[in-house]
Order: C-alpha cells, then sequence, then structure tokens
C-alpha cells in the first residue's frame, strides 16, 4: 500500500483516494462512500484480491476494477 500511496501522491489535488490494508476493509469503506476505481492486488489478507473484485462487480457494476500483481493469472 505504501508504494502505490507514495506513487499517486502528486495526484492527492486531483483525485481523492482511500486505501484498505484488506480485502474486508476495502468493502466496508466502499459501502460507506462507493469508489469510482478500485485497484488491488492478488494475494490480499482477509479476501484474495479475485474475491474482492467480484464482490465489487456484483455490488457495484460501475465501479472500475484493476489488478495490479506481479503474478499472472487468470480471472473469470
Amino acid at each position: 500500500i505504501a508504494v502505490l500511496q507514495r506513487s499517486l501522491r502528486n495526484m492527492q489535488a486531483e483525485w481523492q483516494m482511500s486505501f484498505a490494508d484488506n480485502g474486508r476493509r476495502a468493502l466496508e469503506m466502499m459501502a460507506a462512500a462507493p469508489m469510482d476505481v478500485v485497484v488491488t492486488d492478488t494475494l490480499t489478507p482477509s479476501l484474495s484480491g479475485t474475491e474482492l473484485l467480484a464482490q465489487v462487480a456484483q455490488t457495484y457494476p460501475s465501479t472500475v476494477r484493476i489488478v495490479l500483481s506481479g503474478r499472472s493469472q487468470r480471472i473469470s
């Protein structure tokens, strides 16, 4: 998370960003304030990135979903 936060620091004036340290927390945050974009890794604590994106797709179908990962895996 810290690397992504540092990478996006110069965009703070243009984008409103929130960061969660696990998938379940991300879903809690989205329930409070839905997001336009969700970025995740496939390997996340408490809920895999794949599971997170599946739940986001079902609950928030207009949210853009992005996976950042060094691993290759097909997501259905």
